[in-house]
């Protein structure tokens, strides 16, 4: 957490309960803010980090769950779609942005941190699309 202990400190607060009020079978759920109540047992794009982000904090067994469970909805539909209905295993219909990079760098992150070479398949393939969209770019 940047060197500083009393960020890192915040931070395992702030995971502690999201470990104990949103994670369910290796999923991070939508909660109601007050309540704590599941609102939407929904995965998010953008919510792909969080492996990588667990694997620097030194929880790797969870991390690898918690990538296979959203490597699994990528192999599902060939990405990761912007919302994804845990119970329904299907898309949700949702406005957004599907270019969204967030498996990659976490999967290339988790291998670096755990020297865990079962996902080279994974990396490769999740780096694919976003090499070529950064080479439509730079035309």
């Amino acid at each position: 957490m940047l060197q500083d202990e009393e960020l890192l400190s915040m931070f395992l607060e702030y995971d502690r309960a999201i470990q104990n009020y949103t994670r369910f079978d290796d999923w991070y759920l939508w909660v109601q803010m007050h309540k704590g109540t599941v609102s939407m047992p929904v995965f998010q794009s953008l919510e792909a980090f969080w492996p990588g982000l667990q694997s620097l904090l030194g929880n790797l067994d969870s991390a690898v769950r918690t990538f296979q469970n959203y490597y699994s909805v990528w192999r599902q539909f060939g990405g990761l779609p912007e919302f994804y209905s845990i119970p329904q295993g299907y898309t949700v219909e949702r406005e957004g942005y599907p270019l969204r990079p967030g498996v990659t760098p976490q999967t290339q992150g988790r291998k670096t941190h755990t020297h865990d070479s079962g996902h080279n398949g994974a990396v490769l393939v999740l780096t694919l699309p976003l090499r070529h969209e950064v080479a439509a770019l730079r035309r």
